[in-house]
């Protein structure tokens, strides 16, 4: 479900003052979460170079987010969700991807996904959905 640029920055300003962090999946979460979707309960405040997940991307579509998260000095962490039938190149190609960024980049690395998966409207794709900025809205 695509969102406007309007809608992504009210998400955006209303979680940035509103976030718990997960230390098990490393996901944010709004203040009035009890528990994480891992259905861990010790959320806490996220810390600057606490490592939050940014988006899951298959491996084309990643490989070109890294590259300009890389050219923008921002860290990045990318960990394979490879099926059990990896070492089929066609499997591998479409494997998703997760990808992490330190809390204090999040905003930036954001930018840089909205600018790079935005369509012409100015709205974000599917390629976000993993985002844990806009995926609990739109559940």
């Amino acid at each position: 479900m695509p969102l406007s640029i309007a809608l992504w920055s009210v998400i955006k300003q209303q979680f940035n003052k509103t976030m718990l962090y997960c230390q098990r999946c490393n996901k944010l979460n709004p203040l009035t979460a009890k528990r994480c979707g891992c259905n861990n309960k010790k959320l806490r405040e996220p810390q600057v170079n606490d490592a939050v997940f940014l988006t899951s991307l298959d491996f084309m579509h990643g490989r070109m987010l890294q590259d300009v998260l890389t050219q923008h000095n921002i860290p990045v962490l990318v960990k394979p969700m490879v099926p059990q039938l990896a070492f089929v190149s066609a499997i591998t190609m479409s494997a998703q991807n997760h990808f992490f960024v330190p809390f204090g980049a999040l905003d930036k690395a954001n930018d840089i996904l909205k600018e790079l998966f935005g369509n012409q409207d100015g709205e974000v794709g599917d390629e976000v959905a993993g985002n844990p900025l806009i995926a609990p809205l739109i559940m």
